[in-house]
């Protein structure tokens, strides 16, 4: 009788610890995947980062290049040249803006927009309660 219950006993220790060790087991599949599409949404997130920089550099060198236009003094390249190096940085900044906002798989921008409706109203606008419209930062008017 007293073998029997100890092999009971260690019968249910054993069933004990093989739950314990198939339940941290599953943990530990729930932590990789969370893991994963942690660092999936960081890595997106970054690539957005480093294309602002890419942007703000822009907008400088922009700057700089429209300000030694109008000197028009010839000195670091001719007017002729500058007007077409604004002109290609234009498209290129506007290229990483609309990335940045809508997508661009080129640019591996998933884009900002439909992401967040908070941000989207300051973006793009949006009809308030009273019926009259709120112009976002990015409109034609």
């Amino acid at each position: 009788d007293a073998a029997s219950r100890s092999s009971r006993s260690s019968t249910s220790l054993i069933r004990q610890v093989v739950g314990a060790l198939i339940l941290v087991g599953l943990l530990q599949c729930v932590n990789v995947i969370v893991g994963y599409s942690g660092l999936t949404e960081i890595g997106g997130r970054s690539t957005e980062i480093s294309a602002a920089g890419v942007q703000r550099m822009y907008m400088e060198l922009i700057a700089f290049r429209a300000r030694e236009v109008v000197i028009g003094d010839n000195q670091v390249w001719s007017t002729k040249q500058g007007a077409e190096d604004i002109t290609r940085e234009l498209q290129t900044f506007a290229d990483v803006r609309y990335g940045i906002m809508f997508g661009d798989s080129d640019l591996g921008l998933e884009g900002s927009a439909r992401r967040n409706k908070a941000i989207d109203e300051l973006q793009f606008g949006h009809v308030r309660a009273d019926g009259s419209l709120d112009v976002g930062i990015i409109s034609d008017s």
